[in-house]
């Protein structure tokens, strides 16, 4: 047979395949002959042609990095032949139904596909996110130990794509956000910073452990009496006017002896210059300071006689202002005269929190009349002060139990500041009380 397709196509044959490229109607003849004759046919034929539906895509990775390839995968019903066209959402287009292609930058991309044959089309379009979730979180700071109000930078260093957020636990109940922060700590101790960076392809986090602390600072050593002998107890303390606690001391001198504690005392059995090295430690940082103590041997063996004490030169002038205050050691006493008119004595002491002192004014020659008051370590704000100390009229004293650890000053005034000379003498007195 021989068949005429009504669409241009021929074929011989029986039976015989065709396939139409576009729907319609067509008439289909077949004609059969051999020698006695010939015989032809004709009928119609309807073809129906299916649009492209059920449409779908896929592709993997789900989620890819910035610069990864990117599988896609297509689905569709519909008469053949299907055309596939793609548009990534990034500028760049392909085809076919299983296309490759490659994101350099991330966000998100509206990649669409277009469906299509002889008989229509169909459009899909997906979301694709190209991300790279962060990685790799590091805390850094400065400075490295920062003390108490000081302020502190915090830098965070993350791999992942932009956008990043950032958040801070400074572990002190404070937080914070951006990627470079600052964070004062009001309190000494140690704390735990964490930050958290996220993205919306996922989170990281990284913690870093920091010490707030103040280093000691302000050494100062003072000691009494300032002109030791051999054999005689010398009085030594030493303070700071900055540090975290808590702080130890360590005291190391010459001789072999060495104590532990803010304040000491010690003997030196002999004359000459004796080194006494103090050092001031804790968790952030040591200060050491070194004195040279002179023991030397005594320059008389007899009092003199107790009329010269009325003319007595005062060997801790200057002594007119806090600054000036020299130590006076609890359980010794100091002789001192106010000469000239209007002058004031101070003196400083190191007295322990809790404990009870007795600070006073005795042996005073005949033209004295003290009165006595007590400062806080500011040498400003007043804390006690005495005129008469009962049944003496012109004696001081104050029992004072110091509310903290430190440094306090004693002041020494006369009664008439018009007065004063070599003969207005008295001996400065602090002892313990009873706690």
């Amino acid at each position: 047979p021989a068949w005429d397709f009504g669409d241009g196509g021929f074929a011989s044959g029986n039976p015989v395949t065709h396939i139409y490229h576009a729907a319609g109607r067509y008439t289909v003849t077949v004609g059969v002959g051999n020698a006695c004759g010939q015989v032809q046919e004709m009928f119609p034929i309807t073809v129906v042609c299916y649009e492209p539906h059920d449409t779908s895509f896929s592709w993997e990775p789900v989620q890819p990095p910035e610069g990864g390839t990117v599988q896609f995968h297509a689905q569709s019903r519909g008469s053949a032949p299907l055309s596939f066209a793609w548009d990534f959402g990034d500028g760049e287009t392909g085809s076919g139904e299983n296309p490759i292609h490659t994101y350099q930058h991330p966000g998100w991309y509206t990649v669409t596909l277009t469906v299509s044959n002889d008989c229509g089309f169909e459009v899909v379009s997906h979301a694709l996110l190209v991300c790279t979730a962060p990685s790799g979180a590091q805390v850094f700071h400065s400075p490295e130990i920062p003390a108490p109000g000081e302020e502190t930078l915090f830098v965070a260093v993350v791999d992942g794509s932009e956008p990043l957020s950032y958040h801070w636990d400074f572990g002190d109940g404070g937080s914070g956000s951006g990627l470079n922060v600052h964070h004062t700590y009001q309190e000494p101790g140690w704390y735990t910073v964490t930050v958290t960076a996220s993205n919306a392809c996922g989170v990281a986090t990284a913690s870093e452990p920091i010490l707030v602390c103040a280093a000691p600072a302000g050494l100062e050593v003072a000691y009494s009496p300032a002109y030791p002998v051999p054999g005689e107890t010398i009085h030594f303390s030493a303070t700071l006017s900055a540090g975290s606690p808590p702080i130890s001391f360590l005291w190391t001198f010459d001789d072999g002896y060495s104590a532990s504690s803010p304040f000491t005392s010690h003997a030196f059995a002999t004359v000459g210059d004796h080194r006494v090295e103090v050092e001031a430690t804790n968790a952030c940082g040591a200060l050491s300071r070194a004195i040279t103590v002179t023991v030397s041997q005594p320059r008389w063996s007899v009092y003199l006689p107790v009329v010269t004490r009325m003319h007595l030169v005062d060997v801790f002038e200057p002594d007119n202002t806090p600054s000036q205050a020299r130590l006076l050691e609890v359980g010794t006493f100091q002789w001192r005269t106010l000469n000239p008119a209007g002058d004031r004595d101070w003196a400083y002491l190191i007295l322990i929190q809790g404990q009870s002192y007795r600070l006073g004014t005795g042996n005073l020659g005949p033209n004295t009349d003290t009165i006595l008051e007590v400062y806080a370590g500011d040498g400003t704000t007043l804390l006690a002060s005495n005129d008469d100390c009962t049944p003496y009229t012109r004696a001081s004293c104050v029992t004072f139990v110091p509310p903290a650890t430190g440094r306090y000053y004693v002041q020494v005034r006369d009664y008439l500041p018009t007065a004063g000379g070599p003969d207005h003498v008295y001996r400065l007195l602090a002892q313990e009380g009873m706690r």
